[in-house]
């Protein structure tokens, strides 16, 4: 039960409509958005997120849908309200004052399907976008940006109830999410870009025998790392990550291209709007 790998047959999902969406002027992404003037069309927003959501329920995947609340205009990246362990839920606590709050009505909605929280993370910042499986027992949990070193401490502190060992991977803050930098997507392949990652952590990936597709630095902001495995053949990816997802395909994956434009706008793409509550082992 729960999630201890990041390509096993997604069973359960949390995901959330964005009928409250903007974007906040919070990272270099959404920046350059606002400043650029064309901020996101929230109808085309919703009808986009409406086909993410179909993938899944095509897919056999049980969506539980998280009702949305007009004080969050981010709750659609279910992503960032924590983690889900073999144990069971853990609970992040959000850098950015706007969405602190959105882990608790999350909960709300997992408790009414039965699915209880195994712990909340009380001091430090830690988010969903930071935690990476690279196997069973082993979770790479990114700091610099959201996160900070007394949130990863704080989940450390636990890891031996979670039965996981933490490998605690500090980059820069502009990169915000670890997920925008390097995605596990298969077993024992990885899109990563070694550039802004610390040196140690693509060697710990080597060393474990992970086949990596890199990507730019310059790409980055574009999210071309930042793509979903539904399961083990299946990636979901935006349309215009063309150089990756021909890369994926080139590896055997089937990739499911979707227009996120819209929703790409606030900085997050199919791996941030997405909670795996329930994986394969």
């Amino acid at each position: 039960m729960f999630v201890s790998n990041e390509y096993g047959k997604i069973k359960r999902v949390l995901l959330s409509k964005p009928l409250y969406y903007r974007i906040l002027p919070i990272s270099p992404t959404t920046s350059r958005i606002i400043n650029s003037g064309n901020l996101p069309d929230v109808e085309e927003a919703i009808r986009e997120h409406q086909a993410f959501v179909d993938v899944f329920r095509e897919k056999g995947t049980e969506v539980i849908i998280f009702e949305p609340d007009e004080r969050y205009p981010y709750q659609v990246f279910t992503r960032d309200i924590g983690v889900s362990t073999p144990k069971g839920i853990v609970l992040g606590r959000y850098c950015i004052p706007e969405r602190r709050g959105e882990e608790i009505m999350a909960e709300n909605a997992l408790l009414e399907y039965g699915i209880p929280t195994f712990r909340h993370i009380s001091r430090g910042t830690i988010e969903g976008g930071d935690f990476m499986y690279l196997d069973d027992n082993t979770l790479a949990v990114g700091y610099g940006g959201r996160s900070n070193r007394e949130g990863v401490g704080a989940l450390e502190a636990i890891a031996p109830l979670l039965d996981l060992e933490i490998i605690p991977v500090p980059f820069h803050a502009d990169f915000v999410h670890l997920d925008m930098v390097g995605n596990i997507i298969g077993e024992k392949i990885a899109v990563v870009c070694p550039e802004v990652l610390p040196h140690f952590f693509v060697e710990i990936l080597k060393q474990r025998q992970f086949e990596l597709v890199e990507i730019k630095v310059e790409e980055v902001s574009y999210l071309a790392a930042n793509v979903v495995a539904l399961d083990k053949e299946t990636i979901i990816s935006d349309k215009d990550n063309t150089r990756v997802n021909e890369q994926l395909k080139a590896l055997g994956f089937e990739i499911i291209e979707l227009k996120l434009t819209e929703l790409l706008k606030a900085g997050g793409g199919p791996h941030c709007l997405t909670f795996p509550i329930e994986r394969d082992s």
